[in-house]
């Protein structure tokens, strides 16, 4: 008999190990956010998922790891927009 451990046996060929992996409700407990804040982030591919058994799971590394850009479109600079206005 072999002595595996559970972990062993619960990984499957493609090397996707499910402890890993957390559903979308768990991500937005662990950072306090809403559900449809994680979902707007898988759906801006901002977070790995894996689809399996109709259900979306995010992985737990960039759930933990993530850090929130700058909201906003970057600010115009001056000079351009003064040289490109001058043109008429």
């Amino acid at each position: 008999m072999s002595s595996s451990s559970p972990d062993d046996q619960i990984r499957d060929d493609s090397g996707i190990d499910p402890s890993n992996w957390i559903s979308q409700a768990e991500a937005a407990r662990s950072r306090g956010v809403s559900r449809q804040a994680i979902h707007d982030l898988v759906k801006r591919e901002r977070l790995r998922v894996l689809k399996m058994g109709g259900r979306t799971l995010v992985h737990k590394d960039d759930v933990e790891e993530f850090e929130p850009q700058e909201g906003g479109r970057p600010p115009k600079l001056k000079e351009e927009d003064e040289d490109q206005g001058s043109n008429s």
